[in-house]
């Protein structure tokens, strides 16, 4: 079976080469959510599925800026949920 770890690892790797869909982000984070019961970490995934959400939308909402940089904060909290697995 793959940890959670190896799965947050892979789809990193993934958005990072942009070889998933965009709309394939968001199921896959879902997925991760209650994997720990721990806030911080639920806090960084909750927000990387934000981020997901408006990273698959056509819309580019000026709040956020170019799709790259709606990538780079997804990965941003991807990394930090990952950081925190490692602190548990």
């Amino acid at each position: 079976m793959t940890t959670t770890e190896d799965r947050i690892d892979k789809l990193f790797g993934q958005i990072l080469r942009e070889s998933i869909s965009r709309d394939e982000i968001e199921p896959e984070l879902r997925a991760l959510f209650h994997a720990f019961d721990d806030p911080y970490y639920r806090e960084k995934l909750q927000s990387a599925i934000d981020y997901a959400e408006v990273y698959a939308s056509s819309r580019k909402p000026e709040k956020y800026g170019e799709p790259e940089k709606v990538r780079t904060l997804l990965l941003h909290d991807l990394t930090s949920a990952r950081r925190r697995i490692g602190q548990l």
